[in-house]
């Protein structure tokens, strides 16, 4: 196996693997990955977000992200504000309940990705995300 092919096998293990401890790490407070990231979406985003807008965000289909947000409004982790000019368009934000999950979440995620990268140097992380930026970049002409 070439080194190219090496890269996206390791990649492929690492998402998957990622994902498994990631979701094991999160039964406790009874969350799932991509509920913690839609979360996460919101309370960092300057911008009102509409599902639409969380959907190319998480990269998933509009109807997979309306589920999340459906759970998450239906367990008062978001609430829904209707656009003043489009009635047909919502923004979703955290409520007060949903921002105390978030914490909660954001502490355990960040515990997994800093104890999965101890080993790694600064340098070693920032190429990393070079590399990786470099190959989303070149799937968008795909």
């Amino acid at each position: 196996m070439d080194k190219v092919q090496q890269l996206f096998e390791e990649y492929l293990k690492i998402h998957k693997r990622y994902y498994q401890v990631s979701t094991n790490a999160f039964v406790p407070i009874n969350i799932s990955l991509t509920q913690w990231n839609v979360l996460k979406y919101i309370h960092f985003s300057q911008d009102k977000l509409t599902v639409s807008d969380l959907a190319n965000k998480a990269e998933v289909r509009v109807p997979t992200m309306t589920e999340t947000v459906k759970h998450l409004l239906d367990e008062e982790m978001l609430e829904a504000e209707t656009d003043a000019q489009d009635k047909r368009k919502k923004y979703y934000h955290l409520t007060p309940l949903g921002e105390q999950l978030f914490e909660k979440a954001n502490d355990i995620g960040l515990t997994v990705q800093n104890d999965l990268l101890q080993d790694c140097t600064e340098e070693e992380i920032d190429t990393t995300i070079k590399v990786l930026n470099s190959i989303s970049q070149r799937l968008t002409h795909y």
